[in-house]
C-alpha cells in the first residue's frame, strides 16, 4: 500500500513539474509559428504590391508579361493572374491553365 501511495505521490509531483515546461514549450512554437505565417504574408503582400505598381506603370500586354512571368514571381505563387475590367478577359503566367467553365 505504501508502495502505491509513493508512486502516486511521485506521479502527482512528476505531472506538476512537468506541464508548465509542457505548456512554455507549446506556446513558444505557436508563436513561432504564427510569427512565420506572419513573416510570410507580409513577404507575399509586399511582393503583390509591388508587382502591381509595376504592372500599373505601363499596362501593355507586353509589360505584363514580362512582370508576372519574372522568376521570382512565379517561385513566390503558383500562378500569377490578372484579369481586365473592360472586357472580362484574363491573362496569366502559365498558359496552359484552364479555369474550366463558368
Amino acid at each position: 500500500m505504501a508502495l502505491a501511495l509513493l508512486s502516486a505521490n511521485q506521479y502527482s509531483n512528476t505531472k506538476k513539474q512537468i506541464q508548465p515546461l509542457v505548456m512554455q514549450s507549446m506556446k513558444e512554437i505557436i508563436s513561432g509559428m504564427s510569427n512565420t505565417v506572419n513573416a510570410e504574408l507580409s513577404s507575399k503582400k509586399s511582393l503583390t504590391a509591388y508587382t502591381a505598381s509595376l504592372v500599373t506603370s505601363d499596362i501593355s500586354l507586353e509589360n505584363i508579361h514580362t512582370v508576372i512571368e519574372h522568376p521570382t514571381l512565379k517561385h513566390a505563387f503558383l500562378l500569377t493572374w490578372l484579369g481586365f475590367e473592360k472586357d472580362a478577359s484574363f491573362t496569366n503566367n502559365a498558359p496552359n491553365w484552364n479555369p474550366g467553365e463558368s
